[in-house]
């Protein structure tokens, strides 16, 4: 289904919902992993009292799937695939792919530093969302040194 007539879908399911007085989980975030390729000032990722365990958590494939398949079948139709980094996935192309294919209209929310090399993993997302704290130094205070550069040229290689 092309872009067009997801949005279009979910548009006509949510004024279904609206007229019917409904509730479902139209949208939902979908934390795919919690392993992220970056450390944070404020995020969870660097709090060392946190279990290695659980800093290294994340859906198998199979996993992926039949959440994605209990959403869709309580009405989600839009989805959120967020982490830590959902880049780092070792099957996020076939996640994307199979969210995608559900008709679910996917924004993938990342750190954009893996975004150059995993393109075409995430290329059939409706949209791409590029996590930032500000511009330059700003955010490279809080999210690493060069982050910010490795973000835009992962932006760049991606319009390409």
């Amino acid at each position: 289904m092309n872009h067009l007539k997801m949005e279009a879908a979910l548009t006509y399911h949510l004024l279904r919902l609206k007229i019917t007085g409904r509730k479902e989980p139209v949208f939902v975030c979908f934390y795919l992993t919690n392993r992220c390729n970056l450390r944070c000032r404020y995020c969870f990722v660097v709090d060392e009292k946190i279990d290695k365990k659980i800093l290294s958590a994340e859906f198998t494939r199979d996993e992926a799937f039949r959440y994605v398949d209990e959403f869709y079948a309580m009405g989600t139709r839009m989805m959120f695939l967020l982490g830590g980094e959902p880049l780092l996935h070792r099957d996020i192309g076939d996640i994307v792919e199979y969210i995608v294919r559900k008709g679910i209209v996917l924004h993938v929310v990342t750190n954009g530093t893996l975004l150059g090399e995993k393109w075409e993993a995430v290329r059939k997302a409706h949209a791409v969302c590029v996590s930032l704290d500000g511009v330059g130094e700003t955010n490279d205070g809080l999210r690493g040194e060069v982050v910010y550069a490795r973000a835009m040229a992962g932006l760049k290689k991606a319009r390409e």
